[in-house]
């Protein structure tokens, strides 16, 4: 059967974090159907070793060659199956249920190409998730400060939308990297990321 949800994470010297994330993911797979595709840019550290001898229901991808964000996410989309992508940082922790309320959004909002969750911290902080395109307004508002000083201002914080309430959907320019769900056949009619950034 084609799984709903093809996740993507890309590694380099990530031995310390991904076990963790695997070990969540594995109990977040057993209700859904997804797979893990993990694609390791010449980690040092034995990243790529430990995930084939711990985590062998994984599909492992061990490039030769580091090639960053960009092209590793590509190389990682050309073995997934999934009606949608998941990029997901090998440090994130998506807490239970999150895959599948992002599947229930996707399908709600069949317009939308790309949506994002809620990031936080390490320490339940909540995290700039969700992001306009800068003008030059905003730069100023930047640089003087007063993005900062009144984060919940409308005006001067327009760009970070610190302002708005992040349990409610909302359409945006971009979203961070870190958990990303993407339509499949988008990312494949666009060609996937262009592997001239690396980051």
């Amino acid at each position: 059967m084609k799984p709903d949800l093809s996740i993507l994470i890309v590694t380099y010297n990530s031995t310390r974090l991904i076990g963790a994330l695997l070990a969540t993911l594995g109990s977040e797979l057993r209700s859904l159907a997804a797979e893990v595709i993990v694609v390791d840019n010449a980690s040092a550290d034995g990243t790529a070793q430990t995930i084939a001898r711990d985590h062998p229901w994984v599909t492992l991808v061990a490039s030769d060659t580091n090639l960053g964000f960009a092209a590793g996410n590509n190389l990682a989309a050309t073995r997934a199956r999934g009606r949608y992508l998941l990029l997901l940082n090998p440090d994130a922790s998506p807490l239970p249920g999150s895959l599948a309320r992002g599947i229930a959004l996707m399908d709600q909002y069949p317009d939308a190409g790309l949506g994002g969750g809620e990031l936080r911290g390490a320490d339940g902080s909540r995290q700039p998730s969700a992001r306009m395109f800068p003008t030059l307004r905003d730069e100023l508002f930047t640089l003087s400060g007063l993005a900062a000083r009144y984060p919940s201002s409308r005006l001067f914080a327009r760009l970070d939308r610190r302002w708005a309430d992040p349990e409610q959907a909302a359409e945006v320019d971009w979203i961070p990297g870190a958990f990303v769900f993407v339509r499949a056949a988008d990312f494949a009619a666009l060609g996937g990321f262009d592997e001239r950034f690396f980051m």
